[in-house]
This record gives structure tokens, C-alpha cells and sequence, in this order.
């Protein structure tokens, strides 16, 4: 009765981590993703901001001619 006591807690003791493992994984994983979109979206609002700079000293250029 011992022993299997001991390889029910063994096998639980398992699980329990693979399932730990599994949602840490998920986690990163779903974290990296987030900090990905938010660089993709800081790096593409830095353009708009850089073409909108361009084109506002593009046209003041043709305003001062």
C-alpha cells in the first residue's frame, strides 16, 4: 500500500510540473508576443513621426522659396 502511495505522489508530483513547465511556457510565450507588437508599433509610429517630419520640412522649404 505504501509503494503505491509513493508512486501516486511521484506521478502527481510529475504532472504538477509538466504542468507548471506548460503555463510558464504559455506565458512567456504570450509575453514575448506583446512586447513584439508593442516594438512593432513603437518602430512604425517612429516612421509615420520621421515621413511626417520629412514632409512638414519639405514643405516648409517650398513656403520659404
Amino acid at each position: 500500500m505504501k509503494h503505491s502511495q509513493e508512486c501516486f505522489f511521484y506521478a502527481f508530483r510529475m504532472a504538477a510540473d509538466v504542468f507548471v513547465f506548460i503555463v510558464r511556457w504559455a506565458a512567456c510565450y504570450c509575453l514575448k508576443g506583446e512586447v513584439m507588437l508593442k516594438e512593432t508599433r513603437l518602430i512604425s509610429s517612429y516612421y509615420e513621426w520621421k515621413d511626417r517630419k520629412k514632409k512638414e520640412r519639405f514643405q516648409a522649404k517650398w513656403e520659404y522659396v
